[in-house]
């Protein structure tokens, strides 16, 4: 079992990645009641990138680079499977009107 070593994890980083996880749930949250649509998780999602690299930079932190890394290759990844999904084997279908950033 692969373990995290204490240089990576410590109060400070735990406490950044609470707290702006439970703005993001609030926010979520806020914008789903209100219904208001995709800008609004526009927003939340560059806001809360631009925060993650703001601090990974500033803080020199080692585990929030490498979960950002992971997090971009992953929607990278994600990008290209709801394409294929939606243009070749055609089981994603997005609603008319919908916004869609790859098709």
């Amino acid at each position: 079992m692969t373990s995290i070593s204490n240089e990576y994890v410590n109060k400070k980083t735990t406490l950044f990645i609470v707290i702006t996880q439970a703005i993001m749930v609030a926010w979520s949250a806020g914008s789903s009641m209100l219904h208001s649509g995709p800008t609004s998780a526009y927003i939340i999602t560059i806001g809360s990138f631009i925060v993650y690299v703001a601090y990974a930079i500033i803080s020199k932190n080692q585990l929030i680079s490498k979960l950002l890394l992971f997090g971009l290759a992953a929607g990278i990844l994600e990008l290209w499977a709801d394409h294929y999904s939606v243009a070749t084997i055609k089981t994603l279908i997005y609603p008319p009107g919908e916004s869609i950033i790859v098709s």
